[in-house]
């Protein structure tokens, strides 16, 4: 007996313990609350509720609420966090409410049927609508609100989207990789610079950055070419005041001193 009432009092305390964990408050929206979606850069929340018809925008921070009307019964809510914008989709009007996140400013798009599901890519900033009777998907282009039609087969209810990295899109649709093109740059003015380095130690061309490695080698190889070039200066100017002169020319002591003994005797 005492066993079961100290199991029971158990399985109590962690119950109240799991809801002490998962229920911070309460907040009240409008009436038959449906849907919901989070933006988690501005810390918004948004809550479609179908009778009133409205979207209840909920402060993450303060948990206050303001209410946003849309077209009749939203059923479906995302949120794009790169362009603060909000799609809800309204299956008896037919459209799209678009929702600006700054000034809960709303546009209408029309002509979009049975819409009730939707997803946001928010790299190509692409919004897809499942459309259930009509058989196809609802494309919107989020920069301009410009819809395209993709057929599907009969009743999409739901859809979910990939949004993948940049350079597989460009690479998709046939365009050069940004981090290829970044690459050739960088390795161009690499180029660039090295011209400008080899013309500066060389003896001309405006200056240019350099690294350290390739700026040493570079002035060791040329001042190596000039000191060879020097020699051979100085060994034909060497050869010439012994063959001509014996006041001009630098010679080496050993040789020097032969001449003055040889002229001596």
């Amino acid at each position: 007996m005492k066993k079961s009432v100290l199991f029971v009092v158990a399985c109590v305390l962690a119950a109240s313990i799991a809801q002490a964990d998962w229920v911070a408050t309460t907040v009240a929206t409008g009436q038959s609350p449906d849907a919901v979606a989070v933006n988690p850069v501005t810390n918004k929340i948004y809550v479609t509720c179908q009778n009133v018809p409205c979207v209840t925008v909920i402060d993450g921070a303060t948990d206050s609420t303001k209410q946003v009307s849309t077209d009749n019964k939203p059923c479906a809510v995302a949120v794009n966090p790169v362009t603060n914008k909000i799609y809800v989709t309204n299956s008896d009007g037919n459209s799209v409410t678009v929702i600006d996140g700054a000034t809960n400013t709303i546009k209408l798009l029309n002509g979009i049927p049975d819409p009730v599901a939707v997803a946001v890519n928010p790299v190509t900033n692409k919004i897809y609508v499942a459309n259930l009777r009509s058989a196809s998907v609802t494309v919107i282009d989020g920069a301009t609100n410009d819809t395209t039609v993709v057929k599907t087969d009969t009743g999409p209810c739901a859809l979910a989207v990939k949004p993948g990295h940049e350079q597989d899109l460009r690479r998709e649709r046939g365009e050069p990789d940004q981090r290829q093109s970044d690459g050739d740059r960088r390795r161009d003015q690499r180029y660039n610079h090295g011209g400008r380095r080899r013309a500066t130690l060389c003896g001309g061309g405006e200056p240019g950055h350099e690294q350290d490695l390739r700026r040493k080698q570079r002035r060791r190889q040329c001042d190596g070419n000039r000191r060879r070039d020097q020699r051979y200066d100085h060994g034909e100017c060497r050869w010439q005041a012994a063959s001509n002169s014996r006041e001009h020319g630098h010679e080496p002591d050993l040789r020097r001193k032969l001449r003055r003994q040889r002229d001596g005797d």
